[in-house]
């Protein structure tokens, strides 16, 4: 059986967790994924660029 994922209060927590700890160990079929937008998008723009850095 699979660890239950832990909960935490602080992003610091969370980036130690998954530095330090074997995630194949843990559960995560509970998980939904998310999307982080701060601000929406509402400008667009157009970039020219030499072929060879796409």
């Amino acid at each position: 059986m699979k660890k239950k994922f832990p909960d935490f209060k602080t992003d610091a927590e969370a980036e130690v967790f998954v530095e330090t700890a074997d995630l194949s160990e843990y559960d995560f079929s509970g998980m939904v994924s998310m999307r982080f937008e701060l601000k929406c998008k509402d400008t667009s723009i157009s970039l020219r660029l030499p072929e060879e850095f796409l």
